[in-house]
């Protein structure tokens, strides 16, 4: 939810006209009130940090006082530590398992 007086009409615009980036509003009492970051097909954790990036920025440009990149850092913090959620189109690898693997060159070698 974004606080009073912060459009999420406005967030949206000024996310797709100047950052090339949609987002949906919100449906019947929350309209108008927030906005929500939807996708049509492959989605993963990088299309959502730039998502959310993007809605940062719209949100800052619209007056929202937050931090910038905190959404994202945040984000990207809790990813790196869990596994990706089913239908995001990654691979998903036990947590411990990616500190087993380790890139060499061309290959994929196993500790």
């Amino acid at each position: 939810m974004l606080l009073a007086g912060i459009s999420g009409g406005e967030v949206i615009t000024r996310a797709y006209r100047r950052y090339n980036l949609s987002l949906g509003g919100g449906l019947s009492k929350v309209a108008g009130k927030l906005f929500r970051i939807a996708h049509l097909g492959d989605m993963n954790e990088v299309h959502l940090m730039a998502a959310i990036n993007g809605a940062e920025m719209a949100m800052l440009d619209c007056g929202v006082a937050l931090q910038p990149g905190s959404g994202s850092a945040a984000a990207g913090n809790y990813w790196r530590h869990h596994a990706a959620p089913s239908g995001l189109g990654a691979p998903v690898n036990p947590k411990d398992q990616h500190t087993k693997n380790s890139i060499h060159g061309q290959t994929l070698a196993k500790g």
